[in-house]
């Protein structure tokens, strides 16, 4: 070994005694590990807690809890013509432009409070018109969930112009 020869690996001290394969040894992983030190590791997590706090912020305000371990999410609904009519899942909840707040998931998609859906729909202000309505799916078993909207627009279409009389 000093003078540089190497001996087989069933007798070599570093191969940890084993015969080769052919000789129907076994083989053994080595993992190498590196030890890599963190030259500045009270830095790395300064910066990492600052981008995490950042992150999390609301303007220092926590959101309203709801029922279900939910969370408030404040929505914003217009449309063509204020004044519109606005239901929630069949309950009037105002005319537009109105707040609406909806309790979701902390993930912001809605909240399966025992329906599939989430109906909010805008109903008609002149003859003519049809009910506009969107419906979000609020997830369960094996089935999608929508994210909740900032900002909703129920467009009813152009105003018709009045009708223009002769004078004679």
């Amino acid at each position: 070994m000093a003078d540089g020869t190497r001996l087989p690996r069933s007798t070599n001290p570093v191969g940890g005694g084993r015969a080769p394969l052919a000789m129907g040894g076994t083989t053994t992983n080595r993992k190498i590990r590196h030890k890599t030190k963190m030259k500045h590791p009270l830095r790395f997590f300064a910066l990492a807690a600052a981008l995490l706090a950042g992150c999390a912020t609301n303007d220092g305000q926590k959101p309203e809890k709801g029922p279900g371990g939910t969370i408030a999410y404040l929505v914003e609904v217009e449309s063509s013509e204020p004044g519109a009519r606005v239901e929630a899942n069949n309950e009037y909840v105002g005319k537009t432009p109105l707040t609406l707040k909806i309790f979701g998931d902390k993930d912001g998609t809605f909240h399966n409070f025992g329906s599939y859906h989430y109906i909010i729909t805008a109903y008609q202000l002149r003859p003519g018109q049809q009910p506009q309505t969107k419906d979000f799916r609020t997830g369960g078993w094996f089935t999608a969930e929508d994210r909740i909207p900032k900002k909703m627009f129920f467009d009813f279409g152009p105003v018709p112009e009045a009708p223009k009389t002769e004078t004679k």
